[in-house]
């Protein structure tokens, strides 16, 4: 049930999903302290006999329905407390997705989340890239000096060699504690600066989200990014602005085959590690059909944790091992990597067959049906907004390869309920 609170506790809420734990001290999140006072300022409303109106969204009741699942899981999961854990970041994610959903009732509404949220995210990014020359360290990244302070245990800084203190010092984390993660949000922010209608600010938007890119040097988010490069041209409703969007893909594409052959890639370690993606999904693919995995180096490590996920998947006949489950089952084995490193792929090994489908297909209907509404409707804005959300859901599903797991990114459950608050206001168009 979403209730319609008039207070901008919820806006609170959402701009706190943007920080994370950039502003927390051990474990205790600003948003954890905004998320209980909203839930209390319901129950509150709620006992005093205040009217429940209830939005209808389907995408709605389906998430609940998975999470309901989620919990239902415990009867066979592995690890009662990783199913907690679990159950505790779904919990946010769900606070999140409904903070902006019952928030944007209206485009006045949308557009202020959009702003209060795009600052906070500009912000982010700009953090990051002064951290990628080394200029600043936000004070709650493992690799600051400072992270003592407020709690957590970071990298211990003189324990480990000069070479790395070098390689880390360009490490970007932003507001996410771990480069992937960062990476992860950067691409999630991507495409609503490639859409903006301020060229200037879509170009220089563009080059810092490369620039961070290259910085953290993962392979997963070069696929994600050239993924996203490719996916372009759908956006697009004039023929003439399309064709002119695949001859540009298809330059950036002939920069990039061209770039080994112009400079030495063994002189900027990260874009060489970028470069060699393709190859390493190719073998990575290769050993998880052949089974012949042997997990001394990152590649096979990963493929052997898929494979491991897979055969649980199997042995539950479909139904998952309940939400963490996966990463129960390799914590108890005690293999090296603890988390699966594949969001999408690790729901269908932790819900089953039969939940992740149901998913999945409501996940692209969404994307779809974002993209669609960009391409029909009349307000420039929701197209915008529309066009972006929907591409930034798809690039999420490539880039989740990336970080150790999704589900405690909060950005990303702001990004859905702002997709799905975009469809609710785009419906009152027609």
């Amino acid at each position: 049930m979403l209730l319609r609170i008039p207070l901008d506790i919820r806006l609170l809420l959402a701009c706190s999903a943007v920080f994370g734990y950039a502003i927390s001290y051990s474990g205790i999140y600003l948003f954890h302290i905004l998320a209980l006072i909203w839930l209390c300022l319901t129950a509150t409303r709620l006992l005093s006999g205040y009217k429940v109106n209830a939005e209808k969204s389907g995408y709605i009741h389906v998430f609940l329905l998975i999470w309901v699942y989620s919990i239902i899981s415990v009867l066979w999961h592995p690890d009662m407390a990783v199913w907690l854990r679990y159950q505790f970041y779904f919990l946010c994610g769900i606070l999140t997705v409904l903070s902006v959903y019952q928030y944007c009732g209206d485009e006045e509404n949308l557009d202020r989340v959009f702003l209060f949220c795009g600052v906070l995210l500009i912000l982010n990014l700009a953090i990051g890239f002064l951290e990628s020359l080394s200029l600043i360290r936000y004070p709650l990244s493992p690799y600051s000096k400072y992270i003592g302070y407020f709690g957590y245990n970071g990298v211990a800084l003189g324990d480990i060699t000069e070479h790395v203190l070098n390689v880390i010092s360009t490490k970007p984390t932003g507001f996410n504690y771990n480069p992937n993660n960062f990476g992860f949000v950067t691409l999630l922010i991507a495409p609503f600066l490639f859409f903006h209608k301020q060229k200037a600010i879509s170009f220089i938007g563009m080059a810092v989200c490369t620039w961070i890119l290259v910085a953290i040097g993962s392979k997963a988010h070069f696929i994600a990014f050239l993924c996203m490069l490719l996916f372009l041209p759908f956006y697009y409703k004039n023929i003439l602005i399309r064709v002119a969007t695949v001859f540009a893909i298809m330059a950036v594409f002939l920069v990039l085959l061209a770039l080994p052959y112009i400079i030495d890639l063994s002189s900027v370690p990260t874009l060489s590690r970028m470069y060699s993606s393709v190859e390493h999904l190719r073998l990575g693919m290769s050993l998880i059909i052949s089974g012949d995995i042997d997990p001394t180096y990152s590649t096979a490590k990963r493929a052997f944790t898929y494979a491991f996920g897979l055969k649980e998947l199997f042995d539950t006949n479909g139904f998952g091992v309940g939400f963490g489950g996966i990463e129960a089952r390799l914590t108890e084995m005690d293999f090296k990597i603890k988390s699966f490193h594949f969001f999408f792929l690790q729901l269908l090994v932790d819900f089953g067959v039969y939940f992740f489908v149901i998913f999945i297909v409501l996940y692209f209907s969404m994307i779809e049906k974002l993209r669609r509404l960009s391409l029909r409707i009349s307000s420039e804005r929701i197209s915008y907004y529309s066009k972006s959300a929907s591409l930034s859901l798809f690039v999420a599903i490539p880039a989740s390869l990336a970080p150790s797991g999704v589900h405690y990114i909060l950005t990303y459950y702001l990004i859905i309920g702002f997709a799905l608050s975009i469809l609710k206001v785009g419906n009152k168009y027609n």
